[in-house]
């Protein structure tokens, strides 16, 4: 199993956002954890299934066909771990109000740790992982140099330190660099039909 499938793969057991993570594929990601696990705070329901969405038409999220994906809370390390215990996800909170989302993919290609931005509200989980342009483009564009700790790979961006780490976050979190949401209902309650976006955020119809 290659790099970039083995990310595929740990987006795909995470959050079962299947068809968007295959055809995009892109993200930050390091060898090992950068981010220490006790920086991490409880921030979804203790036990969940994460229902996911797809976007029909722009700002507008309906149920996607893809089975849900169940994290269960490990209440002393703030961690959510899937059954399997393939996959362990954390979160850490930013100065901006969001979260950076640490998730650690275990497999047979060994393991590895994939990052991004998390907001959540009212039960409605907004995940930023997947790079919808090219990195270095928009980094050239921006005049923005790639960050010591940082280098693009096959449209994706690795890095081996948690300074170039946090820089990367902070244009994913600005939009310098841009990437697809991927939106889940996060709750116990059922889930809605349909997600459309509302101002900053979303609102359930």
């Amino acid at each position: 199993m290659n790099r970039l499938a083995h990310w595929r793969r740990g987006a795909l057991a995470l959050l079962a956002f299947g068809l968007m993570v295959v055809l995009t594929g892109c993200v930050v990601s390091s060898k090992s954890a950068l981010v220490p696990v006790d920086e991490a705070v409880e921030l979804l329901p203790a036990n969940l299934d994460f229902v996911t969405y797809k976007e029909d038409e722009p700002g507008k999220f309906t149920r996607s066909d893809d089975q849900p994906g169940g994290l269960s809370l490990v209440p002393a390390t703030r961690t959510y771990v899937d059954a399997a215990g393939e996959i362990t996800a954390y979160f850490v909170p930013r100065d901006d109000g969001t979260y950076l989302i640490s998730v650690l993919s275990k497999g047979s290609s060994g393991e590895g740790v994939m990052y991004g931005v998390a907001r959540y509200k009212d039960g409605i989980l907004e995940l930023r992982m997947i790079f919808s342009g090219k990195p270095d483009e928009e980094m050239a564009a921006a005049g923005a140099a790639i960050p010591d700790g940082a280098t693009i790979e096959g449209g994706g961006i690795v890095v081996t330190s948690r300074a170039g780490l946090e820089t990367i976050i902070h244009m994913v979190a600005t939009g310098a660099l841009a990437t697809t949401p991927l939106i889940a209902w996060a709750e116990e309650a059922p889930a809605p039909d349909a997600i459309v976006g509302d101002g900053d955020w979303y609102r359930v119809e």
